[in-house]
């Protein structure tokens, strides 16, 4: 290969490099949720109505992974089981709606360098994923699933 050509190649490699790293870092960054996402899934959700349910949550981060079902009637927690056990279903009132509430706290602590997002529903637009990573710190994600829907 010539002196000529070697630059071309080195070149072109160069420029994949830096698109193959831009174009997910770009991706990442749209996905991130703004307060107007927010207060539109919020307003769709609490549209519905929807207080009778049952919650699979799914919860992974620094302190291992965990599973909760969840039997949610008039908008409370009435029976959980975590991790195959039953437990008192005051403990972290596992609903939909402290679900946003504490996704709103993580919007609110969010900084530019944050990493957060929420995917909803695309009917009852309820979070079905959310992940966050504050920057230097470790990875957390929920997952959620409604069973048991009336009328749904």
């Amino acid at each position: 290969m010539t002196a000529f050509a070697s630059r071309w190649f080195f070149l072109i490699l160069a420029a994949v490099g830096a698109a193959a790293a831009l174009i997910p870092f770009g991706y990442a960054t749209r996905r991130q949720i703004t307060q107007i996402d927010f207060d539109k899934a919020l307003a769709r959700w609490q549209a519905s109505g929807l207080v009778d349910y049952d919650l699979r949550f799914r919860h992974e981060g620094m302190a291992g992974k965990s599973e909760s079902q969840v039997r949610v009637r008039g908008g409370h927690a009435r029976e959980v089981v975590s991790n195959g056990e039953f437990v008192d279903a005051r403990v972290g009132e596992l609903t939909v709606d402290a679900i946003f509430a504490k996704l709103q706290i993580l919007l609110r602590a969010k900084k530019k360098s944050d990493y957060l997002v929420a995917d909803f529903h695309p009917g009852l637009c309820y979070p079905v994923r959310l992940v966050w990573r504050p920057r230097g710190g470790s990875r957390e994600e929920w997952v959620l699933k409604l069973d048991d829907l009336p009328g749904h």
